[in-house]
């Protein structure tokens, strides 16, 4: 989701911890509300699985008008299926 964030104009922030210089990279601030293996047929009866996950969490939107081109059109190549949409609210 963070290299999705990238290309589509948005950011996570990273969980804030202290660590050592050669500690691994800090992960974003997100959960993992939901997760699922999705299993379909396409049109020629050819199997498919795509993997669904739902993420909770705050975004720094970059750059606005690609964020809303992510926000119109969705995300990653499971919009086919329904899956890749941005659900979002502002923060007082």
């Amino acid at each position: 989701m963070v290299r999705k964030g990238a290309l589509h104009g948005f950011a996570f922030p990273l969980l804030a911890k202290v660590a050592p210089p050669d500690a691994p990279k800090p992960k974003p601030d997100l959960r993992i509300s939901q997760a699922q293996m999705l299993r379909g047929n396409q049109h020629g009866g050819n199997g498919i699985r795509v993997f669904s996950v739902l993420y909770d969490g705050m975004l720094t939107v970059l750059d606005p008008d690609l964020f809303r081109r992510a926000l119109q059109s969705g995300v990653g190549h499971g919009k086919a299926l329904g899956l890749g949409l941005l659900s979002v609210a502002g923060v007082a």
